[in-house]
């Protein structure tokens, strides 16, 4: 049985393994993205630390 809807279907490449610079694919936006994660860890590090000695006293 032949599905219409897959007529004409080619396969693309994916664009995580595209070479080519698009707008996705700066450096700087990974360097910040990584640095707002560390931030986040840092707080919750800070908030966990800080809960610890506010509840034991």
């Amino acid at each position: 049985m032949e599905y219409p809807i897959q007529d004409g279907l080619k396969a693309t490449q994916a664009a995580s393994v595209s070479g080519t610079k698009g707008p996705g694919s700066d450096m700087f936006a990974v360097i910040a993205i990584m640095g707002g994660v560390l931030l986040v860890a840092a707080g919750g590090i800070a908030f966990a630390l800080w809960s610890r000695h506010r509840f034991t006293h």
